[in-house]
């Protein structure tokens, strides 16, 4: 199950291929049952599972089941809570966590963009900047190259929070114009408008310069860029190749889209059942 901040997918998946999928809108600012109710209705949507595993945004404490969502705007009502029990009452299932961010990074890495690449580093751009870094397919949180927990949006640059840079959020601010959807910035840039083409090309070329440490540190032969943000490739990838500048790294977009943290989901699952 994919949960993001204001929709969520449950699906069932063989191998490398989403089966049945059911997808619903949910609201992150609702009461805890709200939330809660309207994510386990679209997982039994799908029929009875012996268990289920979901990908969900930070900080939170995957292996205790538990989030304090601080920062984010969203999910206020069930911070704190042992969501384990929650959803496991709900779903009369065993419930598992995962880090959305590395869900969707480890399933373009076993079915699209990062397929073959031992090293990998991966950012999903939304409202914020969500990271992952995997060797041979496998979220590393720690060690030589990666940053405390594989998180990005911690860091600063520019004498700001990342995240004040380069992000959909940031990329609106910077064009400034009210009521204008990042897909219409893109669209404007396509179409050669300069201040839309320009906003696209700093906020790419910053990212580029600010990931281009932690590619050299870490190791990794290819970075990918996940999101629906990265549909927008033919204007992404020559203005983050600018900003890494002579970084020697493969540049991958999703290729996976909604599917990918699904499939990473579902990789995790088979995972720990190996391990356990």
């Amino acid at each position: 199950m994919d949960v993001g901040g204001s929709h969520v997918t449950a699906a069932l998946v063989d191998g490398e291929r989403v089966i049945q999928r059911a997808d619903a809108d949910i609201n992150p600012q609702g009461s805890a049952d709200d939330i809660l109710g309207a994510i386990a209705r679209v997982g039994l949507e799908l029929g009875p599972q012996a268990g289920w595993t979901l990908a969900f945004p930070g900080p939170f404490d995957y292996a205790r089941g538990i989030g304090t969502f601080e920062g984010v705007g969203k999910f206020g009502s069930i911070a704190g809570l042992d969501l384990r029990k929650e959803f496991g009452a709900r779903l009369n299932a065993e419930v598992r966590f995962v880090d959305d961010a590395d869900a969707y990074i480890m399933g373009e890495w076993a079915a699209g963009a990062a397929r073959g690449h031992e090293r990998v580093i991966g950012v999903t751009l939304g409202t914020g900047v969500g990271a992952a870094f995997l060797v041979d397919g496998r979220p590393q949180w720690g060690g030589p190259g990666v940053p405390a927990g594989g998180n990005l949006y911690p860091h600063s640059y520019l004498g700001r929070p990342i995240e004040d840079t380069v992000s959909t959020r940031a990329l609106l601010t910077s064009y400034g114009a009210d009521g204008v959807s990042v897909r219409e910035v893109f669209e404007r840039a396509r179409a050669g408008e300069a201040s839309a083409l320009s906003v696209v090309n700093g906020t790419m070329e910053h990212l580029g310069r600010f990931v281009a440490p932690f590619i050299v540190d870490f190791g990794a032969t290819v970075f990918v860029v996940g999101g629906s943000i990265s549909q927008s490739w033919d204007l992404i990838e020559p203005a983050l190749r600018r900003g890494l500048g002579d970084t020697d790294v493969a540049l991958a977009h999703s290729e996976l889209l909604a599917d990918a943290p699904l499939l990473g989901a579902a990789l995790a699952a088979r995972r720990t059942a190996r391990d356990e």
